[in-house]
């Protein structure tokens, strides 16, 4: 139910009856059967019927992915808010070609269950999905890829905006690379008073802020918050 890998040695010359491949290698998770053939005196060597070929060949395997790669898509622009899920957060399995490409078999029986954590080790926070521990199921990999929607959540509403690097690991020890930085701020939103006469319109000012070294300042790079406005209007204070 895969994709067709590629062996990384195809064919051998035998020595003495025999030959031995040190570095073997299959390009995509999952097990393999290696058939082997072989022309002597111009006549074809087979090993004939399915049964000799179960005999012959054993299955090699499981092979599992080499790393991952994690694209983050930012909750809000540049940066997302604590307690924001992100827009995307994409795992996608790897193997160890050069360069690597996409493990489209990771998935099913041969993928694992995942971690997401901070690679950089920030202890003022945690990462979760949707208030839950930050894990991607074996299941929720489709074609060596799974996408979700994490939130990372600071301890303390009042941390400064803190750069964060999500990492992957599975429970067979692949682990991402080259994991890319997101910045995390605490926010809120602020609503100042505002005064006149009772039976007119007021303007009341209002910012989305986020917490920096000085304390609450307005957070110009919000791009993202929106406000709804009431849709009867009431008579009186």
């Amino acid at each position: 139910g895969g994709s067709v890998g590629a062996l990384g040695v195809g064919a051998v010359t035998l020595a003495g009856g025999q030959a031995t491949v040190p570095a073997q290698s299959w390009s995509q998770a999952g097990a393999v059967r290696i058939f082997g053939s072989a022309s002597y005196q111009g006549q074809s060597i087979n090993p004939a019927g399915a049964g000799q070929q179960t005999i012959l060949n054993p299955v090699l395997g499981r092979f599992s992915a080499h790393h991952f790669v994690v694209s983050p898509s930012s909750g809000c622009g540049a940066f997302t808010y604590s307690g924001q899920p992100f827009s995307s957060v994409t795992v996608t399995a790897m193997n160890a070609g050069s360069p690597p490409v996409k493990d489209v078999n990771y998935k099913g029986s041969f993928a694992r269950k995942l971690t997401l954590s901070d690679a950089n080790a920030f202890a003022g926070g945690s990462l979760k999905i949707s208030g839950g521990v930050a894990e991607i199921l074996a299941a929720g990999f489709t074609t060596g890829e799974a996408t979700v929607q994490p939130a990372y959540i600071f301890t303390l509403v009042n941390t400064v905006p803190t750069s964060i690097k999500i990492r992957a690991t599975d429970t067979d020890g692949a682990v991402s690379s080259g994991e890319t930085a997101s910045e995390i701020r605490s926010g809120r939103l602020w609503l100042g008073n505002a005064y006149g006469a009772e039976f007119l319109p007021l303007k009341v000012p209002a910012q989305s802020q986020y917490w920096a070294t000085s304390g609450w300042r307005q957070n110009s790079a919000d791009s993202c918050t929106s406000l709804t406005m009431p849709t009867r209007q009431d008579t009186g204070n």
